[in-house]
Order: C-alpha cells, then sequence, then structure tokens
C-alpha cells in the first residue's frame, strides 16, 4: 500500500530557473537606473528652476516686510562640499559701503541664505549660448513695494524682463529653462529646446 502525502504532486523552481529569473531581474533593473541617472540632471534643472521661482516670491515678500531692499545674486557655493553654482540672498541695504537697492552684494551687506544647484545643473553658463536679446541676468533686488529695484546689466530702452538661465548635463533631449522675472516683479519659468532662439521660450 502506498501513502501518498500532500507534498508528493508539489512542485518548484529548479536552480537553473531561478538563476534565469534573477538575471532578467537584475538586468531590467539596471536598465532602468542608466534611465534614471541619464534623465536625473534634467530632473534637478526643472526642481531648481521651480525652487528660484519660490524664492523669488519669498523675496519680494521679504523685502515688504523689512521695509528695504531685498536681493539674489548668482554665485559659487563652497559650502557644503562640492562646490556648486547656486545663489546668495542678501539684504541689499548699502550696509558697510555698498550702494542700496542696486542688486549687486557688496561691503558689508548681510547673506541670509545660500542655495547650491543640484547636480547636473548649469546656472546662465555659458554666457556666450545666450543671445543679446534674451536679457540674462546675474542679480536682482526688490524694493519695499515688491517692485524690481535694481539688476546686474543695463537693458535695452523700454526692456520690461530679463531672465535667470538653466542649463543641464544629461543625455537627455536639449532643454533651456529660465525664470523671467518683469519689472512689476512677475516672475515664470519659460522652457526652450533652441537657446539661440529667441523667440522660442513659451
Amino acid at each position: 500500500m502506498v501513502i501518498k502525502t500532500k507534498f508528493a504532486d508539489s512542485s518548484g523552481f529548479s536552480l537553473p530557473e531561478l538563476m534565469i529569473v534573477s538575471a532578467i531581474v537584475v538586468v531590467l533593473a539596471g536598465i532602468g537606473f542608466a534611465g534614471f541617472i541619464a534623465m536625473r540632471p534634467a530632473k534637478n534643472m526643472h526642481a531648481d528652476a521651480r525652487d528660484l521661482l519660490s524664492n523669488i516670491q519669498q523675496i519680494r515678500l521679504q523685502a515688504v516686510q523689512r521695509n528695504s531692499c531685498v536681493g539674489l545674486e548668482f554665485a559659487m557655493i563652497n559650502a557644503p562640499a562640492p562646490a556648486r553654482m547656486g545663489y546668495n540672498i542678501f539684504m541689499d541695504d548699502g550696509t558697510g559701503g555698498g550702494t542700496p537697492c542696486n542688486g549687486i552684494r557688496e561691503g558689508g551687506e548681510t547673506v541670509m541664505r545660500s542655495v547650491k544647484s543640484r547636480p547636473g545643473v548649469v546656472l546662465n553658463a555659458p554666457s556666450t549660448a545666450f543671445p543679446v536679446s534674451s536679457n540674462a541676468f546675474t542679480s536682482i533686488s526688490f524694493n519695499q513695494r515688491s517692485l524690481v529695484a535694481g539688476r546686474s546689466r543695463d537693458f535695452p530702452p523700454g526692456t520690461a524682463v530679463g531672465g535667470f538661465f538653466f542649463g543641464h548635463t544629461g543625455r537627455t533631449a536639449p532643454e533651456w529653462l529660465r525664470v523671467v522675472v518683469g519689472l512689476t516683479g512677475n516672475a515664470r519659468i519659460e522652457r526652450n529646446s533652441d537657446v539661440t532662439n529667441s523667440g522660442g521660450w513659451h
């Protein structure tokens, strides 16, 4: 008499089958990770542009609350390492011999906060890549009425807007962003796939 146990007809994966499945999982994970790495600089660029837009809005509020000009300037941020381009938010009040409300940190004007760009993000660089009509600037200041008080360069007469430009070092399709700021202080993010096309921003 043969006694059958409940395990007699059970079956499982063989070692070769498990090895094949494991290899497939590893390959798919590697492809997904490589795609993530390739897209990361572009994602970082979008995140940095959104952060800058938010900080500009906060700076305008601080200028009103403090009844003083508050500025923002692009700069190399060294700490914490590694050093990367970013920007300083500062009191543009002329402390220590500086010129108030000119959008340039000089003298002893206090840095309120430093923001470093994310890995793979390029700020306003190279400047030669942007046509003059793009009106790129590297610093700006807002006054007590939340209007633009000063910028880092002279613009053609009647020019109402300028922008901070972003690029990335990723292997995804070419793309540039700019945070455009009007004289009234209103800001927005625009995109372009051809940075030399001054009319292609939207």
